[in-house]
């Protein structure tokens, strides 16, 4: 089995996370969360005293149902350890697996992932397998499969800064 960090030596570092690091509940920067934390409320008892209700209201907090879980990535090849909310177990397996749970490209997965989470999807990102599947995707759309350096000369082309004059 590999952690998270493990993963993140070996393949490189990754790019800068886009989204600040929590600072409210900062565990979960280290693990795959999906954007919970402690929540805070009151336990209430009801006594009946003289014929009327009277509450005794008790701060108190619940936690995120946090596990350490050892999950198989495909495109790794291996088991990866991995601190992750109950829920979002339940959303890997309905995604059918933790590479389809990573690899989700709407903003808000972006953000549930976490600092660690983004460093666990960079590490699989730059596997053979997923780099495979990406250009199967872009010749399947018709788009051209372009090398490095295109890529880039293309994002600079379509930034929205070009047409800014200072």
């Amino acid at each position: 089995t590999t952690s998270i960090k493990t993963l993140t030596r070996a393949r490189g570092p990754a790019p800068t996370y886009p989204y600040p690091a929590r600072t409210t509940y900062k565990q979960s920067n280290h693990g795959l969360y999906g954007g919970t934390h402690i929540q805070y409320g009151n336990n209430v008892a009801v006594k009946k005293v003289l014929g009327k209700n009277r509450e005794t209201k008790t701060r108190r907090l619940w936690r995120p149902n946090i596990q350490t879980q050892h999950l198989w990535s495909a495109a790794l090849g291996r088991l990866v350890r991995v601190r992750l909310q109950a829920r979002v177990l339940r959303t890997i397996d309905k995604l059918g697996g933790l590479d389809e749970y990573v690899l989700g490209n709407k903003a808000q997965r972006i953000k549930e992932l976490g600092a660690a989470g983004w460093e666990l999807r960079w590490s699989i990102i730059n596997t053979k397998k997923v780099r495979e599947r990406f250009r199967r995707e872009r010749k399947k759309l018709g788009l051209p499969n372009l090398g490095l350096e295109a890529r880039l000369q293309l994002r600079e082309e379509c930034s929205p800064l070009r047409s800014i004059d200072f």
